[in-house]
């Protein structure tokens, strides 16, 4: 498993919604959000004044970011993304 550092946040990408070939058509002026799940929170960035900022998100949370942000990893049949908890635009309940 990958453990992300610092303010970074792993993120296990769910599937997306495809038509009956296998493709997924989106508008290329749109910019493209990405559903996610939560697998694994850094530990927190260090503050100027020397305190932690700790994450608002725990594991398990359903979280939306845009499909561009962090860095994506593949892992077998499973795909993720690590980003900053400021790359995440929402949380789904």
């Amino acid at each position: 498993m990958i453990q992300p550092q610092g303010n970074r946040i792993l993120l296990e990408l769910e599937p997306w919604d495809l038509d009956a070939d296998g493709i997924q058509l989106v508008d290329s002026h749109k910019e493209v959000q990405q559903t996610a799940r939560v697998v694994g929170i850094g530990a927190g960035s260090r503050l100027k004044n020397g305190c932690v900022e700790f994450p608002d998100l725990k594991l398990g949370d359903r979280v939306i970011t845009t499909q561009t942000a962090g860095t994506m990893i593949s892992d077998s049949d499973t795909k993720y993304q690590i980003v900053v908890q400021e790359d995440i635009t929402g949380v789904v309940e």
